[in-house]
This record gives C-alpha cells, structure tokens and sequence, in this order.
C-alpha cells in the first residue's frame, strides 16, 4: 500500500485501517463501482458522517479467532465530502493508491474475514437531475460500458460516469481541458453543464472486498492494543509505518 498524501491527510500512529491495495493482477476500479448508483436512506441504516457502520450478512457465517460462530460482517463508510467534495475525489484516488479506510479500534472484529465487503457511500453520489445533465453533455462515458447508458441511448436512470461530469474544485489548463488536484493525485474533468443546479441524494457508489487490516506502528507502543483487536478478526493485519 503506498503511503503517499491522499485526500484525507496520512496514516495516524495507532490507528488501523481498512485496505483495499491496487496490483498488476487485480480488478480495474471500474469493476467495484455501483451504476447506477443506489440511493440509500441513512436513518434506516443507522449511518453517521463519522465512523463506520457494520452490519451482518443474513446468509454467511465466519468462526472468529476464539472459535465462536456468527455471521459474517459488512461494513459501510461514508466517504465524507470534507475530504473528497466530490465522489470522482475517491474513485481516482483508489485508482492510484487503493483504499486506505479508517476503522475505531473500538470495532467489533471478529465478524470480519474473508468475504467481508466494504460498501461505499457519498452524499453527491446520485444526480437526482441527472436528465439535466444527459441532454447536455455531448459525450458521456460509462464506467460499466452499460450498453443502456451509451451516448444519446436515453438512460432509464444516473450513470455513474455523470461523476466525471460534476466536479468542482478544478481549473482549466492551457491544454483546454479541466483539471482537478486531490491531494497528490490529478485527473481530468468537467464542472457541472451551464444553468444547472445538482440536487444531489446520498447513494452507494462502489462495493469492494476487505483484503487486510494495516495498523500503523506508534512509537509508544500504543499501537499493540489496536493489533490486538484488529486480529479478532479472520482478515490478515499487517503493522507498518506511516
């Protein structure tokens, strides 16, 4: 996993987080993306700006590290808009860095092991006027290749690839094309169409499974007690650096 800068700031001293790590072998971030994307109600859920959310898998057991068995966990993260004001933010940032996710060290983690996926939501994540949006882009490029959501195919419902459409933050460089800095990555773009105003929904926009927990070394020591809980739970932990 590298530790470059990403849009969250870097890895804290004690603290562990979920890792998704990017490889020659692996899936194209393409392939983890929900399009569309799925509104999602958050008090239904319980889900909080802050922290994670875990929730069981009706159909799936794991046998913890102590040898009790219960049901397997998801997990759900909000990824918040402070940090990545817009959900092309992250999508980029995984292709570059993978997932890097903090999780409390308060987390049950015995329900976590392989098979556990990581669910990812973001407020911006579904254009509710995304008609306003398809009648106005010339060419629009969907992250699935959904054949329902080719140029000019009238798309029953939001392409993730509208993302890419809806940025703010960037600028255009002499080459004419718009482009936006997250942290120490850069990707191109383009700001919302002309005389439209976004009205966005809180949606999941990708889904992808937990590989490893990585817990970053304190040099208190402190980070003994997070690697003790962290390895409840069947996914492989791994102590690095920052």
């Amino acid at each position: 996993m590298s530790l470059q800068r990403r849009g969250c700031g870097t890895r804290e001293q004690g603290s562990a987080y979920m890792e998704v790590p990017t490889g020659p072998n692996g899936k194209p971030v393409e392939y983890f993306l929900v399009d569309p994307p799925q509104r999602i109600d958050r008090n239904a859920l319980g889900l909080s700006p802050i922290g994670v959310t875990l929730f069981p898998d009706p159909q799936k057991v794991i046998e913890t590290a102590g040898g009790i068995k219960q049901p397997l966990m998801h997990v759900v993260d909000w990824v918040g808009e402070q940090h990545y004001p817009n959900v092309a933010d992250f999508v980029e940032e995984v292709r570059c860095l993978g997932v890097s996710r903090k999780i409390a060290r308060t987390t049950d983690f015995a329900g976590l092991g392989p098979g556990s996926r990581l669910y990812l939501a973001h407020a911006k994540a579904y254009i509710e006027n995304w008609p306003e949006y398809d009648e106005r882009i010339e060419s629009l490029y969907c992250p699935k290749g959904l054949a329902e959501h080719r140029p000019r195919a009238r798309p029953p419902d939001c392409c993730a690839g509208l993302w890419w459409h809806d940025v703010e933050g960037g600028e255009f460089h002499q080459d004419h094309r718009y482009h936006r800095h997250i942290a120490e990555v850069e990707y191109l773009a383009e700001p919302p169409p002309k005389g439209v105003k976004a009205k966005w929904a809180l949606a999941m926009f990708a889904i992808f499974p937990l590989v490893k927990v990585a817990v970053i070394r304190a040099a208190d020591g402190s980070h003994e007690v997070t690697e003790h809980a962290a390895r409840q739970g069947r996914l492989p932990v791994t102590v690095e650096d920052a």
